[in-house]
This record gives structure tokens, sequence and C-alpha cells, in this order.
């Protein structure tokens, strides 16, 4: 007595394939290393309900690569200018130029930190407007941004302050302490534009 023994294939895989819509029984078969009738036995009635689905997502996809065309233009553009102007930077030895990216990747991670935290400082700053009574909390958050920027070497401060400096600072802080929400709302905006 000769026994057939089953063979091994994945049959979820081989359902959900049906369902895409892109295979025949045959191929399946093929693909599976079972017979088309086999196939046709373990899909019948089973709908290729998939495909629209993935023809809607190729669509989808197709739209968003054409409205992305421009913007890989302009990075292409950016990045060959880049390019352009970091070949006038002098050559460096290959010890020195591990040292000088490994402190530019430093620096651009602590330049977008310290963006994140002006984005959030901001909407910080317009939440703090619309319910302090004076412009205090908006030069605190004001000033946070400048303390980081300044800590991490990402801004200096090439002089000591003068005293015409600290009078216009002092006079500036005034001025906020004095404001009208409206004005603090102005003020934002301008930062806004600023950052």
């Amino acid at each position: 007595m000769v026994v057939k023994v089953a063979k091994q294939y994945d049959k979820e895989a081989l359902i959900l394939n049906w369902r895409t819509g892109d295979f025949t029984t045959r191929q399946l078969g093929d693909k599976y290393g079972l017979s088309h009738v086999m196939v046709n036995r373990i899909v019948g009635g089973i709908p290729k309900d998939l495909k629209p689905v993935i023809e809607e997502k190729v669509k989808i996809l197709a739209r968003g690569n054409e409205q992305l065309k421009p913007i890989i233009e302009q990075h292409k553009e950016v990045t060959k200018k880049v390019n352009s102007e970091l070949q006038k930077l002098p050559d460096l030895l290959p010890s020195e130029l591990t040292v000088v990216d490994e402190s530019v990747s430093y620096k651009l991670s602590l330049l977008k930190d310290i963006q994140d935290f002006t984005g959030i400082a901001i909407s910080q700053a317009k939440l703090l407007a619309s319910v302090s009574e004076s412009g205090a909390d908006l030069k605190a958050c004001v000033d946070a941004v400048d303390r980081i920027a300044i800590t991490n070497g990402l801004a200096e401060r090439h002089a000591k302050a003068s005293s015409t400096l600290v009078n216009t600072g002092n006079t500036y802080l005034a001025q906020i302490n004095n404001m009208s929400l409206e004005e603090l709302d102005r003020e934002i905006a301008n930062l806004e534009r600023v950052l």
C-alpha cells in the first residue's frame, strides 16, 4: 500500500497571494510546489478582495512621488551647491577630517535639538501669552532658547554687554512686561519669522 504524504506549504501565504489578484492558480502552484488543481481547491470561493486596496495604494503613492519630484530636484540642487562649497575648504589629513566630521555632526545634532526646543518654546510662549498677565513668561522662553544655544556653543557672546546694551535690554524687558496680549502675539509672530 502506497501512502501519499501531503506537501508542506504555507496555506495562509498562498491564500493572501491569491487575494491580491496578482497570481493565477498555475502561478501559485509553481510558487508553492502544488498543482493548479490543488490550488484551485484551496482558493475556490475566496475573493480577490485585496486587489482594489493595492490599486488604490499604488495610485496614492504614484501621486505622492509626482508631488515629491520638485522637492527631490531642489534637494539635488542644494546638495550640489553644498558640495561645491565644501570643495573650497582646505584639504585635511584623514585624522583631522575624522575629528572635524565628529564635531560637525555633534553641532548639527545640537542645532536640531535647539530648533526642536525653539518650536516647543514658541508654542509654549503662545499659550503663556494667552493666559499670562505680563510678558515675563515670554521673556523666560526666549531666554531659555538663548541660553541653550550659548551653552552648547552654537551662539556666542562676542563681547561683554556694554552698559548701553544692558540698558537697551532692560528697556526691552520692561516693554515686554507691559505689553498687552495682542502686542505679545505680534512679538511671538516676529520671533517665529526670525526662527
